[in-house]
């Protein structure tokens, strides 16, 4: 189990159960419910456990919020730390197609963790906070792995449009049942390729000598076998 923090630790397999017990419990309800709407007493009962026994690792709802978080962003770390990968000769699509429905997959085993997750940097107790930041910097580095020289601004902003388009269409995905599910995590590839394909066009794309198109692309990749063309910047760092 993650170090969380609750009140004491877990000396004995029961009382690790029981408190994963009440985690489950209330991760359930945050999906159900919502973060606000659930409280400690609810959190028990849906748990089969005393009030008394919940305060026992808990002494309130926000240190309940907030070990639900911890456990679940462990749980995240170790799973897409498995997933998605920095190495920028597996092509973007393939990244998606593998990345997308295992996200889902986590999301749908999880729920609770995406419904404190999307409060994010508007959580005035910053549950979500940590794992919106984990999101962002894993996209980060893939985009910087794929966009040699890419400004630190640029790529935040591209980072941080990835992961509220993701965590967005989570919100629904966790709502649909497996068949209508299965449609919006292929849909979900969609929009993420049409967003970053319009942001890093390959070398070919008629944008490039079409000054009128509405859409500029951030910069023409980077090609090792001609000297550095002509970028359209989409966003520049500050002078």
């Amino acid at each position: 189990m993650p170090n969380l923090p609750t009140r004491t630790s877990p000396r004995q397999a029961r009382s690790a159960k029981s408190l994963d017990m009440i985690l489950d419990a209330a991760e359930q309800l945050f999906h159900e419910r919502g973060v606000a709407e659930t409280s400690t007493v609810d959190v028990a009962a849906s748990a089969k456990v005393s009030v008394g026994r919940l305060y026992y690792w808990f002494p309130d709802k926000d240190a309940v919020t907030n070990a639900v978080m911890k456990r679940s962003e462990q749980r995240l770390r170790d799973f897409l730390g498995k997933v998605i990968v920095h190495e920028p000769d597996v092509p973007t699509p393939d990244l998606l197609n593998r990345a997308v429905p295992l996200i889902g997959a986590f999301f749908r085993e999880h729920p609770g963790s995406l419904a404190v997750l999307m409060r994010g940097p508007t959580d005035p107790v910053d549950h979500g906070r940590s794992m919106c930041t984990y999101f962002e910097q894993l996209a980060a580095a893939v985009v910087e792995a794929r966009v040699p020289g890419i400004p630190p601004a640029e790529r935040d902003l591209v980072a941080a449009t990835i992961t509220r388009i993701v965590l967005g269409m989570m919100a629904e995905y966790v709502r649909l049942d497996i068949e209508q599910g299965n449609v919006l995590l292929v849909e979900t590839r969609y929009v993420l390729a049409a967003y970053l394909h319009c942001r890093y066009p390959g070398h070919l794309d008629p944008v490039w000598d079409n000054p009128d198109d509405p859409i500029r692309p951030s910069r023409r990749p980077v090609r090792f076998d001609r000297p550095p063309l002509t970028i359209h910047p989409a966003l520049t760092d500050p002078a």
